[in-house]
């Protein structure tokens, strides 16, 4: 009986393995695609591209399909298209009448509609977001304002983690939508603004965006209150948008990753900053969380053009096109100090990654249709 089980567990042992080894074969399975995007151009429109974090203007529609259809994306996700029912429902029959089935709407800060000092605050705020869902909303967007910018009575910023929001949390588990949530910022925010912040040219648009002085909460505070609420809300699905909400510190992602199975990340508006690790590292944090991390640009799209992640308003469809066709060659061929896709967010080269077709279809679609569409 002894030699049985333990010849039993042996067995069970190389099986393992070899599922481990077949796994990590199967990765690398399907077409192999070109270190020329152009030639991946066919792949790419097979694959069904969905762009998991987008703002578009419900008036901006047809606008925004044309560009889609110039750059391989097949469905897009509007985050912020209304913070209560009455935005949410007029947002919606814009898009149900003009989208052509093409996007999928969040509900977003519905906490903006109450102050949190009202007993009744959570109660009102899940409220909101389930009669949105009622509506047709996928998700809740949650912005960089909590945690930095909005305050109670008092004028005391309230934290993420505060538990007056827990009915929220809690009525997003119960509906079964996920919480894509933007917190904090690239830490360069943090830092004066100057000729030495290496984000100088994008705080110089963006004033509103510096958040050094003592005036706001430390970069550090912002993450940890994140992490405190994934960790007490493991029911909720958690999108960490621009790369987890730490970009420059993909050892904490992973960490996040590997700690908590609600946690998931998108790419909007950080390749720039992501771009800068070390390649064969960041190619293997992407292969072992393939199933963990979404397709997201932050493509923004309004009567008055594009705002490509960040940056000034174009009605320049070639420099559209060049966003695209930068992201695009980052996470397929294997470029060696590439121009990224967003000039603006820092001066400087990136490495590409050059994932495998069957990692790129989880992070171009299928992780999206899994996590906001229960597909």
């Amino acid at each position: 009986m002894t030699r049985f089980a333990v010849s039993s567990s042996r067995s069970l042992w190389v099986l393992s393995a070899l599922a481990l080894a077949c796994g990590c074969a199967a990765q690398e399975t399907g077409p192999k695609l070109s270190e020329d995007i152009e030639s991946n151009s066919a792949w790419r429109k097979g694959v069904s591209i969905l762009d998991a974090h987008c703002h578009i203007d419900a008036r901006a529609i047809e606008k925004a399909i044309a560009a889609m259809d110039a750059n391989f994306i097949a469905r897009a996700v509007d985050l912020t298209p209304g913070s209560n029912p009455q935005e949410f429902a007029a947002a919606k029959k814009e898009f149900d009448e003009k989208g052509k089935g093409r996007f999928i709407l969040y509900v977003n800060d519905v906490y903006w509609n109450f102050s949190i000092d009202e007993p009744d605050f959570g109660t009102k705020a899940a409220k909101v977001i389930e009669d949105c869902v009622g509506l047709g909303a996928k998700g809740l967007k949650i912005s960089k304002s909590l945690g930095l910018t909005w305050k109670d009575k008092a004028g005391k910023v309230v934290p993420i983690d505060d538990p007056r929001l827990d009915p929220m949390w809690q009525v997003c588990a119960k509906l079964n939508i996920p919480v894509s949530i933007h917190s904090a910022d690239p830490k360069a925010f943090w830092l004066p603004v100057d000729e030495k912040n290496e984000r100088y040219d994008e705080l110089k648009d963006h004033p509103h965006w510096a958040f050094g002085g003592g005036k706001y909460p430390p970069w550090e505070t912002i993450l940890r209150q994140l992490e405190n609420v994934v960790a007490k809300h493991k029911d909720v699905t958690f999108i960490g948008v621009h790369f987890g909400n730490a970009p420059e510190d993909v050892d904490l992602v992973a960490r996040l990753l590997r700690t908590y199975p609600n946690y998931n990340v998108d790419l909007a508006a950080r390749i720039p900053e992501i771009g800068r690790q070390e390649a064969t590292k960041l190619r293997k944090l992407f292969v072992e969380f393939q199933d963990r991390i979404l397709f997201g640009t932050d493509f923004m799209v309004s009567p008055g053009g594009f705002i490509l992640g960040a940056g000034p308003r174009l009605n320049d469809d070639a420099a559209v096109k060049k966003f695209f066709d930068a992201t695009w060659r980052f996470l397929e061929t294997n470029a060696k100090q590439m121009e990224h896709p967003t000039p603006i967010q820092g001066n400087w080269k990136i490495d590409a990654i050059g994932l495998p077709a069957s990692v790129l279809e989880k992070v171009y679609r299928r992780n999206a249709e899994r996590l906001i569409l229960k597909m």
